[in-house]
């Protein structure tokens, strides 16, 4: 069924891969608010599916694979926090340590501060974490080698 009237959807922390049932959906448009963040979207869902929503008027507010300062962007900044929790200088909360895990392998290691600036520095276009079967669930709490 269409959603109409629709102001506000919580779908945070959910395991959604996929989202393209939101672009689907016409009540869902301009002036709307969608909360995806806590998910282990897709690849798909990140690049096409949201900036279409975006397009049509729609706040979303997503987790970004990378960005572990929160600024909605991925920069030299988030792989220096990585570095910087490696060696104990830095603390990173459960979502800042799912965001860093670029690589998707369930640890945070200087491989995934590499990736990072690889990305920075345009020699790759994404990030193998969108390709893991792992999902938001893993437990980071314990700091990784």
């Amino acid at each position: 069924a269409d959603l109409i009237s629709l102001r506000y959807l919580s779908l945070n922390h959910n395991q959604i891969t996929d989202i393209t049932p939101l672009i689907d959906n016409p009540g869902i448009g301009e002036g709307d608010k969608v909360d995806l963040r806590g998910n282990p979207l897709s690849y798909h869902s990140l690049t096409s599916v949201i900036p279409k929503l975006i397009e049509r008027g729609v706040e979303v507010t997503y987790d970004l694979p990378g960005d572990v300062s929160g600024d909605y962007t991925v920069t030299l900044r988030d792989a220096v926090l990585i570095l910087r929790y490696l060696v104990g200088k830095e603390r990173l909360d459960q979502d800042q340590l799912r965001k860093a895990d670029v690589s998707g392998n369930e640890k945070v290691t200087a491989y995934d501060a590499t990736l990072i600036l690889k990305y920075v520095a345009g020699l790759i276009k994404s990030f193998p974490v969108l390709n893991s079967p792992h999902s938001a669930s893993t437990d980071y709490s314990q700091k990784s080698e």
